[in-house]
C-alpha cells in the first residue's frame, strides 16, 4: 500500500494540469470574467449557545487538513496550459468580523465577489457576528473544488466543533492529482481514446455540440423555464440522461446527438474524504439509424455512462473538443443540503444573490424531490443564443422522448 502521506507531500511540490472538467471553468469564466457565476457558497446562521471561540477552533482545524483549497490556478505563458499547483501563502486563519444585522446582505454580496484566477486565494471562509446571531459562511471559486466537497467541509466544521478535534480523514488531493496523471500513460487511456474516438470523430462532424443555436453570441446572460414530471421506479438517471439526448437529435432532426454529464461520484475513501475537485464531465452520444427500440436506446446511453466512468483519465471533451460551452450539460442531484440534517448546530440557511450568468448555452438540471413526487427540471439557456419557442419546444420533445422509452 502506498505511504499516502508521503506521496501528498510530494506531489505538493509540483505543479498539475487541471483536470479537464476544471479547464472546462475556466472556459466559462472567459465568457463573463467579472462575474461571480462560478463561486459555490454555503452560510448558515447558528443555533444561539453555539461558542463563537470554539466554532473558530473548528473552523482552521478543518481548513488546515483540507491544503488543496491554495491552489493557485495559473497559465503557462509560453504554451497556454493551465496547471494548479499548492501555494502555502493562499492559507490564512479564519475569524469572526462584527456587523450589524442590517450590515448583513451587503456583506452577503461583498463575499460572494468574483474571484481573480492566478492572482489571489480562491476560498473566502469565517464567521460572522451580528445582534441577532452568529453566522458561518464558506465561498470558493468552482475551478478548485465541487459542490460535493464544499458540503463536506461544512458538515465538518460543524462536527468538528462537537468533537473538538478534527472530525475528518486525511486529504489526500496531490497524491490523487499524481496518480490521475501518471493513469494518462496508462494502456486504459488508450482503451478509452479508441473506445469514445470510434463512436465520436467521424458522426460529430456533422452534427452541433448540443442543441442547436438559434443565434451565434458569447453573451451567456441566462433565463430559466422550470418543467417537472411525475417520479417513477424507472425514471433514474440513465433514464433521463437517455431522454434528454435523445430529445436533442429529434430536435436537430441528426442521427446522433451529444450530451456532457457532471458525474459527482466520490467512489472510494481517498475521493471521499477530500475536498478537493472531482466532479468529471462525460461525454456520452446517443447513435440512431439503427435498433431504436427503447431498451437498445437506454443501453447504449448506460454502457457508454459505466465506461466513462471507468475511465476517468480520459476525457473526449478534452481531447477532441476543447471548449466545451455549446454542448448541452446535465446535472442530477437527489438532496444537496442532506448534511444540514447531520447536526443539530444550524438554525437557517442563509440565501446568497443569484448570478444572472451560466456556463455554456444550455443546462439541464434535474431535482429529484421525494417530498413532492416530481422530478423538477430547471432548463437554463442562454437569453443570446436561444429563444424561449425553442427552449418550450426542446421540452415538448423531452417529454415525447419520456414517453417513448416507456413504451413497452
Amino acid at each position: 500500500m502506498p505511504d499516502y502521506d508521503k506521496e501528498n507531500r510530494e506531489a505538493m511540490a509540483k505543479e498539475w494540469e487541471l483536470l479537464p472538467a476544471q479547464r472546462q471553468n475556466v472556459y466559462a469564466q472567459s465568457y463573463a470574467p467579472g462575474d461571480s457565476f462560478l463561486n459555490l457558497h454555503s452560510m448558515i446562521k447558528l443555533k444561539a449557545g453555539v461558542d463563537q471561540k470554539r466554532m473558530e477552533d473548528a473552523v482552521n482545524l478543518v481548513l488546515k487538513e483540507h491544503p488543496c483549497l491554495c491552489m493557485n490556478i495559473y497559465a503557462d505563458e509560453d504554451t497556454g496550459i493551465y496547471y494548479q499547483k499548492y501555494e502555502p501563502s493562499f492559507a490564512v486563519q479564519a475569524g469572526t468580523e462584527e456587523l450589524s444585522e442590517e450590515a448583513l446582505p451587503e456583506r452577503i454580496r461583498e463575499l460572494n465577489a468574483p474571484f481573480s484566477l492566478g492572482k489571489e486565494r480562491l476560498y473566502r471562509c469565517g464567521l460572522i457576528r451580528t445582534e441577532e446571531g452568529l453566522y458561518l459562511y464558506m465561498v470558493l471559486h468552482h475551478t478548485i473544488t465541487d459542490l460535493s466537497a464544499l458540503n463536506l467541509m461544512m458538515l465538518q466544521f460543524l462536527q468538528s466543533y462537537q468533537k473538538g478535534a478534527y472530525a475528518g480523514e486525511k486529504d489526500h488531493y496531490f497524491y490523487l492529482l499524481k496518480q490521475h496523471a501518471e493513469r494518462k500513460e496508462a494502456e486504459s487511456y488508450e482503451e478509452a481514446r479508441s473506445y469514445f474516438g470510434a463512436l465520436f470523430d467521424e458522426r460529430s462532424k456533422s452534427v452541433p455540440l448540443g442543441v442547436r443555436i438559434d443565434h451565434e453570441s458569447k453573451d451567456r446572460t441566462l433565463a430559466t423555464i422550470l418543467h417537472s414530471i411525475e417520479r417513477k421506479e424507472n425514471r433514474n438517471v440513465n433514464f433521463l440522461k437517455t431522454a434528454a439526448v435523445l430529445a436533442a437529435a429529434w430536435y436537430n432532426g441528426t442521427q446522433f446527438a451529444f450530451l456532457q454529464a457532471i458525474n459527482a461520484d466520490r467512489p472510494d475513501p481517498l475521493r471521499s474524504a477530500s475536498a478537493g475537485f472531482f466532479a468529471a464531465m462525460l461525454t456520452l452520444g446517443l447513435v440512431l439509424g439503427g435498433d431504436e427500440s427503447p431498451e437498445a436506446l437506454l443501453s447504449q446511453i448506460k454502457e457508454q455512462n459505466r465506461f466513462a466512468r471507468a475511465h476517468t483519465e480520459y476525457s473526449y471533451m478534452q481531447d477532441k473538443i476543447g471548449d466545451a460551452s455549446l454542448m448541452m450539460r446535465f446535472n442530477y442531484q437527489k438532496d444537496g443540503l442532506g448534511w444540514i440534517r447531520e447536526t443539530d448546530l444550524p438554525e437557517k440557511v442563509m440565501k446568497f444573490p443569484e448570478s444572472s450568468v451560466m456556463p455554456g448555452v444550455m443546462g439541464l438540471s434535474f431535482v429529484d424531490s421525494q417530498q413532492s413526487g416530481k422530478i423538477h427540471l430547471f432548463l437554463r439557456y442562454a437569453l443570446a443564443c436561444y429563444e424561449k419557442e425553442s427552449m418550450e419546444r426542446y421540452l415538448e420533445l423531452f417529454n415525447d422522448a419520456v414517453k417513448y422509452l416507456e413504451e413497452s
